[in-house]
């Protein structure tokens, strides 16, 4: 089956949810929810940093040294181990781990507060869930479906899932600061160095299980 978007996500979740609550209120909250949540990631996002959301995966910047000695960025979305496992999404082997920017776990208190007229930490953390736990159902059931975010689209086919960014929407988020830049080259030098002492060069091949920008 074919046609699915955020506003099924969205419906599944109102009628399995919405039983203390009017429908037309739980949707509304799952609506400002989503919404808050994209204003978070962008946040994150424009500060060169990334947006950790456990229940489906992270939004993040890959940072890498090119030849000449100095630093590109690119963003990456990595899907979480959990998120794979419960919902059975397929993806091929990850040969390495990317070096990405810090990355901040979802901070429910400050959407709720800053990203939202009136809901609580609490309410943006069970919306969050169910939307996330309900893109994953729909993922396991074999449904293709395409879910706008802020920051670009997630795509789902045959049970594998991909994010592309709207370079457009990033703007010039994925340029470092000169401080940035030493800092993440100085942790980056220190992670190389040790891993060129035990890896053979043939360990860091692609990694096919993230979605980027080039």
């Amino acid at each position: 089956m074919s046609g699915y978007s955020l506003e099924h996500i969205i419906n599944e979740c109102v009628r399995e949810k919405s039983r203390n609550l009017a429908p037309d209120t739980k949707r509304d909250q799952y609506v400002e929810t989503w919404n808050g949540l994209n204003q978070w990631i962008m946040s994150r996002l424009n500060r060169q940093k990334g947006a950790e959301i456990s229940f489906i995966g992270t939004f993040t910047w890959e940072v890498k040294k090119e030849e000449d000695g100095t630093l590109s960025t690119r963003p990456l979305f990595l899907m979480s181990d959990s998120f794979v496992k419960d919902f059975s999404v397929k993806r091929q082997r990850v040969h390495y781990a990317p070096k990405t920017v810090p990355n901040e776990p979802c901070n429910f208190s400050r959407i709720a507060i800053k990203y939202t007229k009136s809901l609580t930490k609490d309410m943006v953390f069970a919306c969050v869930r169910d939307l996330c736990r309900k893109i994953g159902d729909f993922c396991a059931r074999g449904y293709e479906f395409q879910i706008p975010f802020t920051m670009g689209l997630l795509r789902c086919k045959e049970r594998r899932i991909r994010f592309d960014f709207d370079p457009s929407a990033l703007g010039s988020a994925s340029g470092l600061s000169s401080t940035q830049a030493h800092m993440a080259l100085e942790e980056l030098e220190a992670e190389l160095s040790k891993e060129d002492a035990s890896l053979p060069p043939t360990a860091r091949s692609d990694v096919s299980a993230v979605s980027a920008v080039p």
